[in-house]
Order: structure tokens, then sequence, then C-alpha cells
């Protein structure tokens, strides 16, 4: 958000909004997306497997009477009735699952006449500056595979498998640092960085890599 002019929260809100609508949020993590949704809706409720987060987002939001949280894990069976959702949202969260399959089934079960599941995650392309830059520091390849492409590469074709219509939307925008000490704290913060560090941090090497980076854009 501080690097880019795109607003993940804008989009959504644009083209999903939530107002009356009962939503469920799947791997709501400490509420990123709580504020947002549980001001308009009717009924909001964010599941993540993580008891520390829930327990922030709790403490963030918890007081409001139309917002719940739950600790269970993505591949658990939900805990509430089927049909009971107008907009399941899945942001940065699907590829946790072991069994996408069977988690899209549960989705599409738990949404009512008319809903919509929504799944955000990064595309094929995404983020590879910062592979190169952990290997480059660390000699360890991360494990993106896991995470890029997926949506839409492997769960555009299991849904394909289903009775309803689906669409992908891809979304391009760059991020623009004022510096490469900016561009550290902000590549530090990424899963891949946490995935790939050993040891202490080599601070004059990744600054070498950074500013070489930095200074050919």
């Amino acid at each position: 958000k501080k690097y880019s002019e795109f607003s993940l929260e804008e989009f959504l809100q644009q083209e999903f909004p939530v107002g009356g609508k009962c939503v469920l949020d799947l791997g709501c993590g400490s509420g990123n997306f709580a504020g947002l949704f549980s001001d308009q809706a009717q009924a909001y409720l964010g599941v993540d497997k993580n008891p520390e987060l829930i327990q922030q987002a709790r403490s963030k939001y918890g007081k409001s009477p139309n917002v719940w949280f739950a600790v269970s894990d993505l591949d658990d069976p939900f805990p509430f009735p089927e049909k009971m959702w107008d907009l399941i949202f899945l942001i940065f969260s699907s590829y946790y699952s072991n069994n996408p399959a069977d988690l899209f089934d549960r989705c599409l079960a738990a949404l009512n006449t008319g809903g919509k599941g929504v799944a955000v995650g990064p595309g094929p392309e995404n983020a590879k500056e910062i592979d190169a830059y952990c290997y480059a520091l660390f000699k360890r390849k991360v494990s993106s595979e896991k995470r890029v492409g997926r949506i839409s590469g492997e769960f555009s074709q299991l849904l394909k498998q289903q009775p309803v219509s689906h669409e992908l939307k891809r979304i391009h925008f760059d991020l623009q640092f004022p510096s490469y000490e900016e561009y550290f704290e902000y590549i530090s913060s990424t899963l891949q960085y946490r995935e790939s560090v050993v040891g202490p941090l080599d601070e004059l090497r990744s600054r070498e890599i950074l500013e070489k980076k930095f200074r050919s854009e």
C-alpha cells in the first residue's frame, strides 16, 4: 500500500460490495480485512488456524455485534451450516490448503444461492526479483511455487469442473521505492525472505545487491 498506486481494499470494495451481506473471510490472519468488511456487512466471520492471530483480530474487532472469529484450518470442516454466506473471501490464503479441490467444494456448499467466492493471490511472475535476491544472499531457493500462479494455473481448472461460472482478473502494478533502504524493509517483510534467511544478515552484501538492483531500474 505504501509503494503502489493500486489499492486492493478499494478494488474489493468496488468489485464485491458487502453491504447487508453475510461475509466469510477464510485465512483472515489478525483481521487484515475485517475492518473493511465488517463496517457494512450484516455478519462477518473471520477464520484462521493461528490462535494468536485470531486473538489479535478479536482484540481489534471482536467488540462489534456483527463480527465473529474462529480458529480453524482451511482443510477442516467448516464450523457452520451450509448455504449461509453471500460472499466468501480467500485473500492470499487459498494456496495454504493441502486439498484445494475439497476446499472449493465446501466453499460452494457454504454459499447462498447467488453468492460469490473470491480468491486473491500472486500471479506467475510475481516477486521473482525477491526470489533472486534471497538466493544471491542466502543461496537458498524459496518455495514460491506453492503460491505464485496457482489461481490461474491450478485453481481455475478445478473450478471448471464445477457447475458454476467463474472469471479471472489479472491486475498488474509496480512498486516504486524511493531508496534501497526502503526496498530492503519491504523485502525483509515478505514470506520469501523469512523462508530463506539463514543466520545473521550480511548487511554489506545485502546493501550491495539491492543498491545494484535499485540503480539499474
